[in-house]
């Protein structure tokens, strides 16, 4: 089977992200760090993704990958775990996680789902992936204030229809 495309990675990525930066901030101790963290593990993903096997656990495979980014982490600052939670409890947590998405973020996802897949690309590429504006304008084939105008419309977009679904179930 063929290894799954760089949108395809990003989009579980994106999925996966509350769940992967608490167990970093669990492993760190430090929310900041985290979502640095999160960022190393979104570019690790998209360097080995050929690893991974479509058809299996992608979460598993993700917690694995940020397993190893935060003992690196810890280990470059001459730190220890903060926490010790054994590969069980960090599984557990995060299936816990995956069961219980909020509402809000329930309707984000739906509303995400909803966009045309260059839009989903340039949002993940830019809030999953966390790569800089300049290279992701380049690649869109934009200038940096263009996509800035862009990203800023998606996101109001997003937020409308957050609201709106939020009122629809509640």
């Amino acid at each position: 089977m063929a290894p799954l495309s760089s949108d395809e990675m990003l989009s579980l990525l994106a999925a996966e992200r509350r769940g992967l930066v608490g167990i970093l901030t669990l492993m760190t101790g430090d929310r900041q760090d985290a979502d640095d963290l999160f960022q190393e593990v979104a570019l690790e993903a998209l360097r080995i993704r050929h690893t991974f096997e479509p058809g299996t656990r992608f979460g598993a495979w993700a917690r694995a990958i940020a397993r190893l980014q935060a003992l690196r982490h810890l280990r470059a600052k001459g730190r220890r775990r903060t926490v010790a939670l054994s590969p069980e409890v960090i599984e557990q947590l995060a299936q816990d996680w995956e069961e219980e998405p909020d509402d809000r973020e329930r309707a984000l996802h739906e509303c995400v789902q909803g966009l045309e897949q260059e839009p989903r690309r340039l949002l993940a590429l830019r809030y999953s992936a966390g790569l800089p504006l300049s290279r992701i304008a380049q690649e869109a084939g934009r200038s940096e204030d263009a996509l800035k105008v862009h990203l800023s419309r998606l996101r109001k977009k997003l937020q409308e229809c957050v609201e709106a679904r939020l009122k629809e179930n509640g």
